[in-house]
């Protein structure tokens, strides 16, 4: 196991929808993180949120949203 020391955290925010290649740009970045070896990769998934166009993406809404906003971050 690692000591603890000084490192930097890195937040990414993104839609579900965005792909990359034939996969989904969170997964690459999570493959990409882990094959350069950085300590650390989490994706989370959010249940509401909006962005510049304040467009409202939830879950909560009849209509279910397939392109709810998606955070990822590296330590």
């Amino acid at each position: 196991m690692k000591s603890a020391s000084l490192g930097l955290w890195l937040r990414i925010y993104i839609h579900e929808s965005v792909h990359c290649g034939h996969g989904s740009l969170y997964e690459a970045l999570a493959a990409l993180a882990r094959q350069e070896g950085l300590a650390g990769a989490t994706v989370f998934r959010a249940i509401e949120g909006f962005g510049m166009h304040r467009h409202l993406h939830t879950t909560r809404l009849v209509d279910i949203s397939d392109d709810l906003p998606m955070v990822v971050e590296f330590v």
